[in-house]
């Protein structure tokens, strides 16, 4: 067809992720394709109608921790975004490691950007395991 790798994807949103039962066996994949592509837009798009489902945030989780290791930083930040507003009432380690992820993916030279950042993440540096608090308290 002549198309760029992407370009059906907004249609592939609407006809198989909300028209139809939402499916954790189509949804992995799309949102992978989609962080390997770099279309973090269509990554967000889909997140949304899949936040309203919570047994999808614990997948939602380890897919974004998938994608932080492979080095996919800005795929991620959909991703633990609609974990941390998932659970936001809860005091659960993936919200606090949602949280600390989105501190440390979002640092950069723009000071007042950093103090933004630092005060948001401060309420959640209690709830983290040892080592990351203590990686998140030295870079605070």
């Amino acid at each position: 067809m002549g198309l760029p790798e992407g370009h059906l994807y907004e249609l592939y949103i609407h006809e198989y992720l909300v028209d139809f039962n939402l499916d954790w066996r189509r949804l992995r994949p799309f949102l992978y394709r989609c962080a390997e592509l770099g279309h973090v837009s269509y990554m967000e798009t889909a997140v949304r109608y899949v936040v309203d489902h919570l047994s999808y945030v614990p997948m939602l989780f380890e897919l974004a921790e998938q994608l932080y290791s492979e080095g996919k930083q800005e795929a991620c930040i959909p991703l633990y975004r609609s974990v941390a507003e998932s659970e936001k009432l809860q005091h659960s380690e993936r919200l606090a490691l949602s949280q600390y992820r989105l501190f440390s993916i979002g640092l950069s030279n723009d000071q007042s950007n950093n103090l933004t950042l630092a005060i948001q993440f401060e309420l959640f540096v209690q709830r983290l395991d040892e080592p990351y608090q203590f990686d998140a308290l030295k870079t605070i």
